[in-house]
């Protein structure tokens, strides 16, 4: 989860769209309100691992 945390919200969200149409993965893609969410909780997350 700590390079969720590190990502930003609208490069991932336009990255999802990009990599969907041309794979069609799934039917429904997450808003980018969605996207902002999980890398808002991400951030939140305590590190478990450490290296």
């Amino acid at each position: 989860m700590p390079e969720l945390a590190m990502r930003k919200p609208e490069n991932l969200f336009k990255k999802l769209q990009e990599v969907n149409l041309e794979k069609s993965l799934v039917r429904k893609l997450p808003t980018q309100k969605q996207v902002e969410d999980w890398i808002r909780q991400a951030a939140l997350l305590p590190r478990i691992l450490q290296y």
